[in-house]
């Protein structure tokens, strides 16, 4: 279970901000309309993501370095620990490499999943108001 609580950790913070993020965007965004296009789904989920990493990218990388690391004898064993680690060897930078990569496939990765998300929504929406 190496790198649970840093998991934890980092879940705990970024799947707030995500959904609040998107709550916030696509009341701004869509508003009430009945029928948003895509684009604006897309506009919403892919701002989401962005949003989600900036805020957790450094613990997510603390927590990769911690469960990459050898189980035994590895150098990275806890969060604050592994930060301490990276800050000494890098720097401030250091907690964002392959920030990037991860920044240029999130507004796909992102803007998709919420257009998948209203879509379902939206298609069991009749199906759920008919099971109350």
């Amino acid at each position: 279970m190496k790198g649970y609580c840093s998991a934890l950790c980092r879940d705990s913070i970024a799947y707030g901000v995500y959904f609040g993020t998107y709550s916030t965007l696509k009341s701004k965004i869509i508003g009430d309309q009945p029928n948003p296009s895509i684009l604006k789904i897309l506009l919403c989920g892919a701002l989401t993501g962005e949003v989600f990493w900036i805020t957790v990218y450094p613990i997510d990388l603390c927590k990769t370095k911690i469960q990459s690391d050898p189980f035994r004898g590895g150098k990275f064993t806890g969060l604050i620990p592994t930060a301490k680690e990276i800050y000494r060897l890098e720097g401030f930078k250091g907690f964002y490499r392959g920030y990037i990569t991860c920044v240029c496939r999130t507004p796909f990765s992102s803007g998709f999943t919420f257009v998948t998300v209203e879509t379902v929504m939206k298609l069991i929406g009749p199906l759920g108001a008919t099971l109350e």
